[in-house]
């Protein structure tokens, strides 16, 4: 689709009225000077006048008129350029090349603008002293020679002598008025109303060059077609660098080979299915994944590292590593402990994940060498291990043919070192539930240990021969859980509410290698969470719209935290039909659900972070009301005309007739249903009732009319 615009009134910032101002300007300071003023041709001769000045006058004042002849000779070369510029011929023959010439000789030596330098400087140099005559002098003596110098570098640099000519003519009249501006200067002093007048001609004709502009017409043409992503795919990585996971549609957007991988994920990735890559991923290993302590050393001869711990030895049994690979292109990644043929052959995914990244991690952890051997497994290896890696590239789908080597060994030697607790089922300064009055006081509680062992707890920190309750733990090497860790399980007993309740553990390995230190586990004790107050509760609500909006509100106490705690609400009070509130998290919660008319039971429950819980059972009505109010009663009681409506509500009057809006009528006194005005027996009253939603009579009608003479 083609659509073309005139766009009007173009401004170009030279006006014709501008230059005709300037002129007079010029010739109303040759008046006052008493200097001739003559049209110069290309040839540029000094008037004979401005090198006679009159006796009367400072002799500078009468080579202003050289001045005009110089903005003379600007409007004459822009004409004839301007003429070339539109292939017409120029008014006088060879005016072109005349016109070059004459701006040469006048930026040459001894040329125009020299002069202009010599008749300025040297008398002024005479007569300026002090108050504004020296900086007004050399100020105008600046502009002249940038003037000049302008000029003359714009003829002979472009292309164009129209705009060049354009461009000169603007700088020159730069000068005329800055120089003109001085002169008007020393003409208040020396002429008097003469002066006031030629000055007042130059500012005019500034001013007036700001508000009036030449014009012209410009038409655009512009055609409108459907967008198209770009080619290709050069930008497709660009969506994986912002702060939230990159979309389907700005993927596809940034390039036709664009594509969209690991969908449904947290780890979507945008890359180029690029059909001239037909490598697999190069595999590097990835230094940052690597755990502290322990560094690569590349392998001699072979596609791979050896790990290595501190100083080159074999890696702690026991101890949790984690190693990663680095690909040049996202790919899916897997692992092997034994050689395979292919990619498809291997059966475990690199880091448990089969994502497409560039950047992929593994942890692992081993029994001790020692271990292995006190439960009758002969390692062929002694000790050394070796695991293969295989890529597939996202883009073309290519795995790697040859494996990529993670090598390491395990400490050989015996087993020295104490067990180490990694932690628990809780928190350390975890809040736990109230135990009400008949509840046994205690809790299950789970131990992470990095190795087989058997542990003890007790509530005061002592030796572990001294401890007096146990845990039970696995004593075989491949029971370990998903944290490559050992799981010891038992009970806490003794706990009391309001209060911290502290407990100690340590624990003893095969080989005899008890902890010296105990790991602490605190657990907090804590109230009963209560619901403190619930909204609304056997109340009716009503509104004007078809739904009206509800507000459950609910205030919560004790528990953890003084009564912080997380809020839901149900209409039916079972299991999994809960609702979160909207705004919770603290003592206050509220949320808005939004009903019909109708009757409703509602069932609010708070749980803390301790586990408390307190549930509340709410009932109210819901009613609409798009009625205006009525009138069920009218009379007279003393002094004045009362009316009773059959619900609150506002009411006015007007003595007329019906036909005002409700905000022009004259308010009535209200008290709830009971409205009154004074009693008038020569008017009427047309009474109009709006109620708290809004409601009132339809346009043209009224509540009631009431007439005094009657009642």
């Amino acid at each position: 689709m083609k659509r073309k615009i005139i766009k009007k009134k173009v401004k170009e910032g030279l006006a014709i009225s501008e230059i005709l101002l300037l002129i007079t300007s010029i010739i109303a300071f040759s008046y006052v000077l008493g200097s001739s003023f003559s049209v110069v041709s290309a040839a540029v001769t000094p008037p004979s006048n401005a090198t006679k000045p009159t006796e009367k006058l400072p002799s500078y004042l009468g080579h202003l008129a050289f001045l005009g002849q110089g903005y003379s000779l600007s409007r004459a070369f822009k004409e004839d350029y301007e003429k070339m510029g539109a292939g017409a011929p120029a008014t006088t023959p060879a005016a072109g090349e005349a016109a070059k010439k004459a701006v040469e000789e006048a930026a040459g030596k001894g040329g125009f603008f020299e002069k202009i330098w010599q008749k300025l400087t040297h008398p002024f140099a005479k007569t300026a002293k002090g108050g504004m005559g020296g900086p007004l002098i050399f100020a105008g003596i600046a502009v002249v020679i940038i003037a000049g110098w302008t000029y003359f570098s714009i003829l002979h640099k472009t292309g164009d002598p129209a705009r060049a000519a354009e461009a000169a003519l603007r700088v020159g009249i730069g000068a005329g008025v800055g120089v003109g501006v001085y002169a008007g200067l020393v003409a208040l002093n020396v002429l008097g109303p003469a002066g006031w007048l030629a000055t007042g001609f130059v500012i005019l004709g500034a001013w007036a060059s700001k508000f009036l502009k030449r014009e012209q017409d410009r038409q655009i043409t512009f055609t409108c077609k459907p967008w198209q992503a770009q080619a290709g795919g050069a930008n497709c990585e660009s969506c994986n660098n912002q702060d939230f996971p990159c979309t389907e549609y700005q993927c596809k957007s940034l390039g036709t080979g664009c594509e969209i991988i690991n969908k449904d994920t947290d780890e979507p990735r945008c890359i180029w299915k690029d059909p001239q890559d037909v490598n697999p991923p190069v595999i590097q290993p990835w230094k940052n994944a690597l755990t502290t302590g322990y560094k690569y050393v590349p392998l001699v001869g072979k596609y791979g590292v050896e790990i290595k711990y501190e100083n080159e030895e074999c890696l702690p049994a026991f101890q949790p590593f984690t190693f990663g690979v680095e690909l040049d292109k996202d790919g899916y990644c897997r692992i092997e402990f034994q050689r395979t043929g292919n990619f498809s052959a291997m059966g475990y995914d690199f880091g448990e994940e089969n994502l497409y990244m560039k950047q992929h991690t593994q942890q692992m952890t081993f029994m001790g060498v020692a271990n292995l051997e006190r439960e009758g497994i002969n390692l062929t290896n002694g000790g050394e291990f070796e695991f293969y890696v295989r890529c597939e590239a996202a883009t073309n789908g290519k795995a790697n043919r040859d494996e990529f080597i993670f090598k390491f060994c395990i400490d050989k030697g015996p087993d020295t070192t104490s067990p180490e607790i990694r932690g628990f089922n809780w928190v350390d300064g975890a809040p736990i539930a109230y135990f009400g009055e008949n509840e046994p006081r205690e809790i299950d509680v789970q131990v992470y240990v990095n190795e087989p062992a058997q542990c003890k707890w007790s509530h005061e920190d002592k030796n572990y021969e001294n401890m007096e309750n146990n845990l039970t733990c696995p004593s075989s090497l491949i029971n370990y859980n998903a944290q490559l860790s050992y799981t010891c399980y038992g009970k806490l007993t003794g706990l009391e509410n309001s209060r911290q309740n502290k407990f100690f553990f340590r624990c003893n390995d095969t080989f005899g290698n008890v902890n010296i230190q105990s790991k602490a586990l605190t657990l907090i004790g804590t109230q009963q969470l209560v619901i403190s107050g619930v909204e609304p509760n056997a109340t009716t609500i009503k509104n004007s719209t078809n739904e009206i909006k509800v507000i459950l509100k609910a205030q919560t106490s004790a528990g953890y935290k003084q009564g912080e705690a997380t809020c839901y609400y149900s209409n039916t009070g079972t299991s999994g039909s809960y609702i979160l509130f909207s705004n919770t998290n603290s003592y206050i919660h509220s949320t808005n659900i939004w009903f019909g008319p109708g009757d409703y039971n509602y069932f609010i429950r708070c749980i803390d972070l301790a586990g408390n819980s307190d549930t509340k059972k709410i009932s109210f009505v819901v009613e609409t009301d798009t009625s205006a109010p009525i009138v069920v009663r009218v009379f007279r009681e003393g002094q004045n005309l009362k009316i009773i409506t059959d619900e609150e509500a506002i009411c006015v009057y007007d003595n007329k007739d019906c036909l005002y809006d409700f905000d022009d009528g004259i308010k009535m006194t209200d008290d709830g249903k009971v409205h009154f005005t004074g009693w008038n027996i020569d008017k009427n009253f047309y009474i109009k009732c709006q109620d708290e939603f809004g409601n009132y009579p339809v346009p043209q009608s009224c509540s009631i009319i009431a007439r005094p003479f009657e009642i």
